[in-house]
This record gives C-alpha cells, structure tokens and sequence, in this order.
C-alpha cells in the first residue's frame, strides 16, 4: 500500500528541500522565533502559577493539591482549545492567552498585599489555565505553519524551547524564594513581549498546509480586521479556496 502511494507521486511533485532557500526563508525563521519565544514562555511561567500561594505564604504547597490543579487546568486547556480555535482561529486565541497569562502574572505582583486568599487562588488559576493553553497552541501552530519539508524540525524546535523554559522552575527554590519573585518579574515582562511578537504570525485558518518552502514564505500576516468564517479543524488538509 505504501509502495503504491510512493509510485504515484513522481519526484517533480514531491516536496524539496534547498538548503540555501532555507538559509533566505526570513518568513519562515521569523514564525519560528516567534512560537519558539512564546512557548519558552508559556512552559517556564507555568511554574509560578503551580507553586504560587506556598511561595509566597513562606509555606511548602500541598504536593496533591499542585498535582491536580495542573492536571485539571492543563485539561480545561485543552477543551477552551478544542473549542474555539476552529470558530475565532489560532492567532486570536494565542493572542488571548498569552495576554491573560501575562495579566494574572502582574496583578499577582503588584496586587498581593490587597488580594485575599480566594482572589489568589483564582488569579494563580487562570494564569495557570492560560499558560497551558498557550503551550499547547503553539506546537498545534507550528504543525500548520510550518512546510511539510521541515515541519518536523519545526515543531522538535518549539517543543525544545518549550522544555528550556521548564528548566528554569529550580530558580523558585532559592533560599528565601527571591528567586521566585525574580523569576516571576521577568517572565511577566517577557510575557508582554510576546503578546506583541504572535501579532506578527500569520493566520492559517481556512487555508491549506504547505508544502514546500516557498509555500512557507506565502503565509503573511493577515489584516488585523480581517474576518471570516469557517469551521475548519485545526489540523486540516487543503480546502478549497473560497
């Protein structure tokens, strides 16, 4: 069956792959950096949320309680995903949840002092519920954005930034937990910056994979106001053009 499939495909149809046009294929490096950066993010932040009221309370966390609130908001993710990505597209709702990460990240800085324990609880959720959301929409991205020729390499990219971003939890257990204010400051800044990076993504709702790099090079970043409808799942094959 596969050898058949392989027959029918002739070498002048098949993907290629030229390693100087990758070297020139500024389009393609830049949704790279972008999704790489903001899943570097979304992975490393995640930790703040898991272990939020312990550290700050001077207090070691419930080591189940942190358990299943990241299993429970990593698949409450995974449903708002499911949900809406295939009706509002991909660019949107990463936008929305990095900027929700990064606002559940600063209230929780500048507004400790005034917050009580629920308000906590329920900020720290959120910007738990977002990051994962975040996450996971960025490898789901990566898939289809990136040419078929390299989208493998794409998608191990984004994922490995991902787990250097998850590295950098052993900084919250520093004596004192200065640590983990510092590592919560910079990356609520670097959460910022993200926001402003995925507006520079191209949308690839309602459009077909690519195929080769110069397919790759062909996704730009739609009008801000664009808006369409579709009801296309997130991991399509090519749709006709309307």
């Amino acid at each position: 069956m596969i050898s058949e499939l392989d027959s029918e495909l002739s070498p002048s149809t098949r993907p290629h792959l030229s390693f100087p046009e990758l070297v020139h294929s500024r389009n393609i490096w830049k949704n790279i950096c972008v999704l790489g950066f903001t899943s570097f993010i979304s992975h490393g932040i995640s930790h703040c949320y898991s272990s939020f009221r312990g550290d700050v309370r001077g207090t070691a966390p419930s080591f189940y309680w942190t358990y299943l609130l990241s299993v429970c908001a990593g698949g409450g993710a995974w449903l708002l995903l499911w949900a809406t990505v295939n009706r509002c597209g991909r660019r949107g709702i990463l936008l929305l949840a990095m900027t929700m990460t990064g606002l559940a990240s600063l209230i929780l800085l500048g507004l400790m002092e005034y917050l009580s324990e629920a308000a906590i609880t329920v900020f720290s959720v959120m910007g738990l519920f977002s990051s994962q959301a975040a996450a996971s929409l960025c490898v789901l991205f990566t898939a289809e954005i990136m040419p078929t020729v390299i989208r493998g390499i794409g998608v191990g990219t984004v994922l490995a930034l991902g787990c250097v971003g998850q590295l950098t939890s052993p900084l919250m257990d520093l004596r004192n937990h200065y640590g983990y204010f510092l590592h919560h400051v910079v990356y609520s800044s670097l959460a910022l910056l993200a926001v402003l990076s995925i507006l520079l993504l191209p949308e690839s709702k309602r459009k077909p994979l690519p195929q080769t790099l110069a397919d790759g090079e062909r996704y730009r970043r739609p009008p801000l106001g664009r808006r369409r409808r579709d009801n296309v799942p997130l991991l399509a094959t090519p749709n006709p053009e309307t």
